[in-house]
């Protein structure tokens, strides 16, 4: 790759001196036509490509040819197994030769798929002002031809306070523009709704826009992660900044520094999609020393998507593999089991009442059929204790009882339970599918086929063996990550993921867990 991309890479660092000498005099002169709501002159026009032979390519043959040999020679490719509907993708706008590998991940989901309007949210780099600014021109231009300018990027000018129009003349930020050949490439007549975000609130934001969002709509957060840590800093430093966005955690976001450029743009998106319960995949991650071997100072940059949550298909999904399902009220009195089960292995006086009615409860046929269980205990959000079955061999019942028993006092890695801590323990229990073989072909086709999320892991070579629950995901959100401390787990070399040997299998679990 580094062979291919000598001319660029010589590119890019030529004119980027220009480009920042070109910004310091934007941000030197008059930007009162900004601030106001009085239509600039020009607002009838193509907003022409401002970066194409110094970002990117400069002509439709080479970009083509570019994102083809990234598809084609880099990305361990991710189709839509997940059968839901794309609704947003999070996507790097930096120089093709650093991240166009992991925004050309975003493109495989895009083969198949009609967007009427594409919504683009990037940050500012440079001037630091206040509303977010809306591109109405008529036209958008890059070498792979002209993009249509959506009607309603000038409506939401005219409705809201926080959005202003963006005068060419005035701003020149590359976050947009880089991301629009790839949608190019894939995405045939969208008309596009622009708007660089500036440092207006998110909550705005996404007020403005939750009107045009339907189901012909793509939203795209652009945004690149940290920028010039060592190599090893920066793998920390984007990996919690992953786990957060895949927790929806925009709080965290906003408040962290250096884990984004585009934090406002992620902020917003995430609001949206927790609002609309869209489900976020992590696609692909690298930072620029995987690309340049140098790994003093780094950029990260990784592909998000989010799809349309279809809980009902879900349910019917693991109603297919699993000896039951239960509601969320079944497993309310599942946990109660749990706890009352470790509050006995204690001693504790425990009202009469209270186990009488929770007999009763139980007395039920769901209660009855064979289930693989675990049972996790947390104390102050940490990992107090886990045990499970993972075959349904006895009663979803019996499988609490003796996971409860052996998560507070068999967990080899933890000291026993004890009485007076026992109010400050928080129950999970988890519903296990039954497991299913996943036949792969290598490491580039276990990874696209292993559901971050959903799917819960056990690998087995020889005598050795171990299992990741789906809720690990939340703390290795990478799957390469995942996989080698599977194998540690397991006693295993953690790359022997790798080698395309060991036998792999999945399930999926309903989860139940205290408030309290």
């Amino acid at each position: 790759m580094e062979f291919n991309m000598k001319k660029y890479i010589f590119i890019f660092f030529i004119l980027i001196i220009s480009f920042c000498f070109l910004h310091g005099l934007c941000f030197a002169s008059n930007i009162n036509g900004v601030n106001n709501k009085t239509i600039p002159a020009n607002i009838n026009n193509i907003r022409n490509p401002l970066f194409a032979g110094t970002f990117y390519p400069d002509n439709k043959k080479d970009i083509k040819q570019l994102i083809k040999h990234f598809r084609t020679n880099f990305c361990k490719y991710r189709k839509n197994y997940f059968g839901k509907k794309l609704k947003a993708l999070i996507m790097p706008h930096a120089g093709y030769v650093y991240s166009g590998i992991a925004a050309s991940y975003a493109t495989f989901l895009l083969d198949n798929e009609k967007f009427k309007k594409v919504i683009i949210l990037g940050p500012d780099h440079t001037t630091g002002f206040a509303k977010s600014l809306v591109n109405c021109a008529d036209k958008w231009q890059t070498p792979l031809g002209f993009i249509d300018i959506d009607k309603n990027a000038l409506k939401l000018v005219k409705k809201y306070s926080f959005f202003n129009y963006e005068s060419q003349n005035y701003l020149k930020e590359h976050s947009i523009e880089v991301v629009l050949p790839f949608l190019q490439f894939s995405l045939k007549d969208f008309k596009l709704i622009p708007i660089i975000t500036g440092r207006a609130n998110p909550d705005n934001i996404a007020k403005g826009l939750d009107d045009l969002i339907d189901k012909n709509t793509l939203l795209i957060a652009s945004s690149d992660l940290s920028h010039y840590l060592s190599y090893a800093k920066a793998i920390k430093k984007d990996h919690n900044t992953i786990s957060n966005i895949l927790n929806y955690k925009d709080h965290e976001i906003l408040m962290d520094n250096n884990n984004a450029c585009g934090k406002i743009p992620i902020a917003t998106l995430l609001k949206i999609a927790q609002k609309r319960k869209w489900q976020p995949y992590l696609l692909n991650y690298y930072n620029s020393g995987d690309v340049t071997k140098n790994r003093e100072r780094v950029v990260g940059y990784c592909s998000i998507a989010f799809f349309e949550s279809d809980l009902k298909s879900e349910k019917k999904g693991l109603i297919k593999n699993m000896n039951n399902v239960f509601t969320a009220n079944q497993g309310q009195i599942l946990l109660k089991l749990a706890r009352i089960t470790i509050a006995k292995q204690l001693g504790a006086e425990i009202n009469k009442k209270e186990i009488e009615l929770l007999e009763k409860k139980l007395d039920t046929k769901d209660f009855k059929q064979k289930s693989g269980t675990f049972v996790t205990l947390y104390k102050n959000n940490n990992l107090r204790g886990c045990i499970g079955s993972i075959l349904p061999v006895e009663s979803a019942r019996k499988s609490i009882e003796n996971n409860a028993v052996n998560a507070g006092f068999n967990d080899p890695r933890f000291s026993n339970i004890r009485q007076d801590e026992l109010k400050n323990i928080n129950i999970e229990i988890s519903i296990l599918s039954k497991p299913e073989n996943l036949e792969y072909l290598d490491a580039r086709d276990l990874l696209s086929k292993i559901r971050p999320n959903i799917d819960g892991v056990i690998i087995k070579k020889g005598i050795n063996s171990a299992t990741f629950l789906p809720q690990v995901w939340e703390q290795l959100p990478l799957a390469q990550d995942f996989l080698s401390h599977l194998c540690l787990k397991a006693d295993l070399d953690q790359n022997e993921w790798e080698n395309g040997k060991l036998q792999i299998m999945t399930y999926q679990v309903q989860s139940f867990k205290e408030n309290h």
